[in-house]
């Protein structure tokens, strides 16, 4: 990203944190309005004079104006949506550092972002917190994950599976698809009661009969699992995000604030 976007991105940023219009910022740094707004498009090389003017105006430094690294800044001052999503995306899931090092040592790429991590994806991007306990992931919301070509997998336990599968029929759930190095992701959200009739009702009897406690425990399965393919996530799914190339080519915050 160009130093004039990068500058223009966090005097956007810091002022929306002032909670202040493009207008205000002007009469505070004694600039004009519209000049105000060719900054904030990254169109303007701003001058020193003017850059301290700015940064004056909206209570900060110089330099918190020019760092290139205030995608972690805006994430920890609460930042949430697509664009905080992003944020998150180009730091932490691609991150070339830990991509080179695995390519290096041959180990696989693909997969070597953890769960928790795209958990973390869905929170920022819907701005739900973590449920707790043994619901779903998200207050809301449940976060799944598969590389191309993968269906979307879904657990349920002994104790916890039943109130579970009638949770997710309730909640909205967010399907993560990547390729194996992660330049590739594509998000879409769907709410749970168009996938209960076909999957989560569906698999309540095959649920209950795999934990039948008539049946000897040797011969139970320690674990329920079930999928969903991708197929059908593109077929019933609304795009939010879609990155091709590391480039994004689709966002759609409004979509997403239908849910």
């Amino acid at each position: 990203m160009e130093i004039e976007q990068i500058f223009g991105e966090n005097v956007r940023f810091f002022r929306k944190q002032k909670n202040i219009s493009q207008e205000e910022l002007a009469e505070l740094a004694e600039l004009d309005r519209t000049y105000v707004s060719s900054i904030e498009r990254g169109a303007r090389n701003v001058s020193l004079k003017n850059i301290k003017k700015l940064a004056d105006a909206l209570g900060v430094r110089p330099e918190d104006l020019l760092g290139d690294n205030s995608s972690f800044a805006k994430l920890f001052a609460g930042e949430t949506g697509v664009d905080a999503a992003l944020a998150l995306y180009n730091e932490l899931i691609v991150d070339d550092d830990r991509l080179k090092l695995l390519k290096m040592y041959k180990m696989k790429v693909a997969g070597s972002v953890p769960s928790v991590l795209w958990e973390l994806f869905g929170a920022i991007l819907t701005g739900k917190k973590g449920a707790g306990g043994v619901g779903a992931d998200l207050d809301g919301w449940e976060v799944k994950s598969a590389k191309d070509g993968g269906a979307y997998e879904y657990q349920y336990h002994l104790k916890t599976g039943l109130q579970k599968l009638k949770e997710d029929c309730e909640v909205n759930h967010l399907f993560c698809n990547y390729n194996k190095d992660y330049s590739r992701l594509e998000v879409r959200a769907i709410h749970g009661s168009d996938l209960a009739d076909e999957y989560f009702k569906a698999w309540t009897p095959k649920y209950e009969a795999n934990y039948d406690p008539t049946v000897d425990s040797a011969a139970r399965r320690q674990r329920f699992r079930r999928n969903i393919p991708k197929g059908k996530v593109n077929e019933l799914g609304v795009l939010i995000l879609r990155i091709e190339n590391g480039i994004v080519t689709h966002r759609d915050q409004e979509a997403l604030d239908n849910f």
